[in-house]
């Protein structure tokens, strides 16, 4: 030890010992965007759409924004939104999955429906 005339050892030797290696440590950092669309498919599919799980997590991020209003904004909607995003994963038959993949289509339907009415009437040809 550094009582007996020794080094100290431990942690330090071993950060010197690196920074005299001729071989520098590489960082290297990749995405995978097959598997990103992959894992973005199946919550897709078990949530039962992607327009069912916008409209769950709006719903959670919209409903926590106006129950946690002592919580700034952008953090409570994105806490709501996980929860939204969450509850649609669940099983079919779960009662919060089921409710809340229902309450997320009838969002999406509602949006649709306003999108379509700012779009105006379609013109046939």
């Amino acid at each position: 030890g550094v009582a007996g005339g020794g080094r100290a050892g431990g942690g330090a030797d071993a950060l010197a010992e690196l920074m005299r290696s001729p071989k520098k440590p590489s960082w290297s950092m990749s995405l995978d965007l097959a598997g990103a669309r992959s894992a973005l498919k199946r919550f897709s599919e078990r949530a039962g759409g992607g327009k069912t799980a916008a409209g769950a997590m709006f719903v959670g991020g919209f409903t926590t924004t106006l129950c946690l209003r002592d919580m700034p904004y952008v953090p409570a909607a994105l806490i709501g939104s996980a929860g939204g995003a969450y509850a649609v994963q669940l099983p079919q038959g779960n009662a919060i999955g089921d409710s809340t993949r229902q309450i997320g289509q009838q969002v999406a339907s509602l949006w649709d429906l306003g999108a379509a009415a700012c779009r105006g009437p379609t013109r046939r040809r």
